[in-house]
């Protein structure tokens, strides 16, 4: 806001006097928020009307829209005599303050989306091998309130100038399968209308019921597709297919096997692959072990022991704090902390952290379809041109014609800036999450490449960790880490 600011200091005048003598200095200015003048003078001796006077003339120069009358200056200036020191800061104008908005707000009943591990109350380690279910929920349980927003009251300066405030950002929460909404005055109250495991997808809460597996997934099973959460007691043997919208619970290993998660995956032993399956989890994955996998995840990935010879893609963090990384490679949009990267038999091994794997081709399919937008747009607009440069003439039917093609144009163009509104957001949340670096517990072996971004380095010598790689001066550079 371009707030007046007017100081007014007048040094003392000996063709004018004040009761004491002297006329007193003093200096008039208007705060930077705009909603205040200040008087600084020297302490008020006697009769003040003269300053009083003074005061008022300033104050009409400035343009103050409602400035104090005389009798309240008056008792301003004598109550501030009564301290016997000089005023400062005295408000002599006070504008009307702007009342901020209230944003949405979702507000939970407990961390349901909160992938916590155990910690030794002793030593304060975490035990990746317990890990803390948030999700699991019941019937009629209260599982969290949509605060609604409040808009707030734009102020007043002290010229009469209006001071606006923001909008209120609003939170956007929908009931999906076994949740139910309703109304309570200010919020909306979500409830589980059935038992099962929690999920948020976008702005979609729902609670997955859960399907469970008492052996394994193969031949006796078949494929298993479910909507929600699953359960396996077994493994998911070689060749079998296991595609869930929701969390994926796997008490045995995954063996050679093509799985989809629309949650979280979670495999009690480890995982086996090979080159011609996949393993894709919208949300995080905890694995003792993984081999031969190939793997990508949205979230954050977790593993206990090793991850070796196998491709990994997460836009989370990977953590393996006490394991090792051998073979292959390992890309996370935020930082890699592992115990040992590389072997000693040299196995070239890549750790990619801050690269965002999917933002390039997301990107990419948004691109592709603004330019066949932009190509439609500059048809329309080709074939609109002769009709719209003769309005005057045209029949009933070119002008329907007319009005169908300036739909048309309007609704190309909002899609269009709505999808370049949606690339921008997708690069500032892409990078709001990147952390390039990589923290090593134990050591680096030589072979191991390093790619922080778009730098990249490859280790030539042992170095002994605990240490971290980061990016300064623009080159990667080790530094000694600290827990």
């Amino acid at each position: 806001m371009n707030t007046q600011h007017t100081p007014s200091s007048l040094p003392s005048d000996p063709s004018q006097a004040e009761s004491n003598g002297k006329q007193r200095a003093f200096h008039l200015r208007v705060s930077e928020d705009g909603l205040s003048v200040l008087l600084d003078c020297a302490a008020p001796e006697g009769d003040c009307g003269l300053l009083v006077d003074r005061v008022q003339r300033e104050l009409s120069k400035l343009g103050v829209a409602q400035p104090p009358t005389r009798e309240h200056l008056e008792t301003t200036l004598r109550s501030a005599a009564l301290n016997g020191a000089d005023a400062s800061n005295l408000v002599l104008v006070k504008g009307e303050e702007p009342v901020a908005p209230r944003d949405g707000v979702v507000e939970w009943e407990r961390d349901f989306f909160d992938a916590d591990f155990a910690v030794d109350q002793k030593t304060g380690a975490v035990d990746y091998r317990r890990k803390i279910d948030h999700c699991t929920v019941v019937e009629g349980q209260l599982l969290g309130r949509l605060i609604e927003p409040l808009p707030g009251r734009e102020g007043r300066d002290v010229f009469g100038k209006p001071v606006p405030v923001a909008d209120p950002r609003r939170e956007q929460l929908l009931a999906g399968a076994n949740v139910r909404a309703e109304q309570d005055g200010e919020e909306t109250r979500f409830t589980a209308t059935g038992g099962g495991r929690i999920r948020l997808d976008k702005n979609r809460l729902m609670v997955d019921a859960v399907y469970h597996v008492s052996g394994d997934v193969g031949l006796a099973t078949g494929h298993i597709e479910h909507p929600g959460a699953v359960e396996i007691m077994g493994d998911v043997c070689q060749g079998t297919k296991v595609v869930v919208g929701g969390d994926l619970d796997v008490h045995g290993t995954i063996e050679s096997a093509d799985v989809e998660s629309g949650g979280n995956l979670t495999v009690r032993r480890g995982v086996n692959g090979n080159e011609k399956c996949f393993i894709r989890v919208a949300g995080s994955v905890h694995a003792q072990f993984i081999q031969n996998a190939k793997l990508e995840a949205g979230e954050d990935i977790i593993v206990e022991n090793e991850i070796v010879n196998s491709t990994l893609k997460t836009r989370g963090r990977v953590r393996m704090p006490g394991g090792r990384v051998v073979g292959g490679s390992v890309e996370a949009l935020g930082e890699i902390v592992i115990g040992q990267g590389g072997s000693a038999g040299q196995v070239r091994t890549a750790l990619m952290a801050g690269n965002d794997y999917r933002l390039e081709e997301e990107l990419a399919e948004k691109r592709e379809r603004i330019a066949q937008d932009q190509k439609e747009l500059t048809e329309t607009r080709q074939a609109a041109g002769p009709l719209l440069e003769n309005q005057k003439n045209l029949t009933h039917e070119q002008r329907e014609q007319v009005t169908e093609a300036l739909m048309m144009i309007a609704d190309l163009e909002g899609e269009i800036e709505s999808m370049n509104q949606q690339m921008e957001q997708q690069k500032k949340a892409s990078s709001k999450r990147a952390n390039p670096r990589v923290r090593v517990q134990g050591k680096i072996y030589p072979e191991t490449m390093l790619w922080l971004r778009r730098r990249k380095k490859l280790v030539a010598e042992d170095i002994d960790g605990p240490v971290r790689a980061i990016i300064a001066h623009d080159r990667i550079e080790f530094r000694t880490d600290t827990p």
